[in-house]
């Protein structure tokens, strides 16, 4: 691997966390944990990262849903196999 590459993640580890656990949260929270473990990461900034990028995550995914909604789901529901009889079938179970 390339030394200035190798620095970039050192310097800017959580920055990275951030913007890595926008996309792929969960999944980052166990390697982080590792990390943690063998001493690379600190608890608390690791934590406080990966709660920030998780919050933007789900901040994004509200207003795709507030403001994309139904035209959204038909539009890109066919690639996460979501539709309408899905969305009915759970706002149902919801207001029961």
């Amino acid at each position: 691997m390339q030394d200035w590459l190798i620095d970039l993640i050192l310097q800017y580890k959580y920055l990275l966390i951030i913007l890595i656990s926008i996309f792929e949260g969960p999944i980052l929270m166990a390697f982080s944990g590792a990390f943690i473990k063998l001493g690379y990461l600190s608890f608390w900034p690791s934590f406080f990262a990966l709660m920030i990028g998780d919050l933007i995550a789900d901040t994004l995914w509200y207003f795709v849903g507030y403001f994309g909604g139904m035209r959204f789901i038909d539009r890109f529901g066919k690639y996460i196999r979501i539709n309408r009889e899905k969305i009915k079938i759970v706002g149902h179970f919801y207001h029961r």
